[in-house]
């Protein structure tokens, strides 16, 4: 393995291994508020990127066909 996708691994193992363990340290009081009062607008915020995200692909794959294109 050469020495730039070495490097690469290592930091997604570091990277992963330390958001694992902060979200396991993280069980304080307040942390837990911060959780149940931030998941709902975080989940609203990924659910509509997604949906958006979903239109562009079926406007892209499947256009309207009340468009009159041709001339």
């Amino acid at each position: 393995m050469n020495r730039p996708k070495r490097r690469r691994a290592m930091m997604s193992v570091v990277l992963t291994v330390g958001g694992v363990a902060q979200l396991g340290a993280c069980n304080t009081p307040l942390a837990r508020e911060f959780r149940t009062v931030a998941g709902q607008g975080i989940q609203s915020g990924v659910t509509t990127i997604a949906n958006s995200v979903l239109d562009g692909i079926f406007a892209i794959v499947s256009p309207d066909a009340t468009t009159n294109d041709s001339q």
